[in-house]
């Protein structure tokens, strides 16, 4: 974390004074490397490992600093305006600071969340931690931290059922735990089954991410998507086929089930655990024709190459 914390002052005070050296990639992206010139250039093909710190201004939007590191194949066949057009200049170790505009990605037609407001500026700090030549050695190393993590938080969930004195709970084959607060008495949740639910989404601090039980969301239609076809995250499908129609329960999924290291900026955090309130207000064998595709609560399905 000291790393991201002194790149990111550089940043403030050497652009401030104007004597940060940048460069410009050919699609105008501006950066700085900071490297030890000790290893290899990093090759289209190889598979980096890095961590990432994405501010908007003065506020950090997403990082992996300090959590799980992220993963990705080395590619660039033209301009970007993103990280692709560095990977080449770059090696084992060192670190880049990236600053972009965020309405050079709108006039890109490139669509951005919407508290992103025209104007804004885009500050990356990356730090390469290390580089494969090959996809099957990438992914080895990917699975130790994987495994790491679902320990970890393993011992998280456990430590808070204590703290909150919660009692009763199921686990699911992948590791969520499943309060069911009435079992309900229709038919099973189960995969190719058209579900609609009723759920409220709070983070492991507290805060609601999204719920369709009120209005502070704008929207109060239920959820429906059939089971194990409409991309979900895994956690919420393991809890739901724990129910019957007409059953309420309160699902607690780690990260690892859920958004993962790449978290869902800006509510949702890398890494972290989640507590969704559930209703199964309908349970059919086939979805009606012509259904609209869920749109939450969905899987950030980046975070698995």
């Amino acid at each position: 974390m000291r790393l991201i914390y002194f790149l990111t002052l550089i940043v403030i005070v050497f652009t401030s004074c104007g004597k940060l050296d940048y460069k410009k990639s050919p699609s105008g992206l501006v950066y700085k490397i900071f490297g030890n010139g000790k290893d290899s250039l990093i090759r289209n093909g190889n598979f980096i490992k890095f961590h990432i710190e994405n501010r908007v201004n003065d506020s950090i939007y997403r990082s992996t600093f300090g959590g799980t590191p992220a993963y990705v194949q080395a590619s660039y066949s033209g301009e970007k305006y993103d990280i692709s057009e560095l990977w080449t200049k770059m090696r084992k170790g060192d670190s880049v600071i990236i600053l972009q505009s965020l309405d050079t990605f709108l006039k890109r037609g490139v669509p951005l969340p919407s508290e992103i407001k025209k104007g804004d500026r885009l500050i990356v700090t990356l730090k390469i931690v290390d580089v494969f030549t090959s996809d099957s050695a990438a992914q080895a190393d990917q699975k130790k931290y994987q495994v790491a993590q679902a320990a970890t938080e393993k011992e998280e969930l456990k430590k808070y059922f204590k703290e909150k004195n919660i009692e009763g709970l199921q686990e699911t084959a992948s590791g969520a735990y499943v309060k069911i607060i009435n079992p309900g008495t229709g038919v099973l949740v189960d995969s190719g089954k058209y579900v609609s639910v009723m759920y409220k989404g709070t983070s492991w601090s507290g805060k609601i991410f999204d719920t369709n039980m009120d209005t502070s969301f704008h929207h109060t239609e239920p959820l429906s998507f059939t089971v194990n076809v409409d991309p979900m995250i895994q956690g919420f499908v393991e809890g739901l086929k724990l129910l019957h129609n007409g059953a309420e329960a309160i699902f607690y999924i780690p990260s690892s089930l859920g958004y993962g290291a790449n978290g869902r900026p800006p509510n949702i955090k890398p890494n972290e655990n989640l507590i969704f309130n559930i209703k199964v207000v309908d349970v059919k064998d086939n979805a009606p024709e012509q259904a609209s595709m869920p749109n939450s609560p969905r899987p950030d399905t980046t975070r698995k190459r």
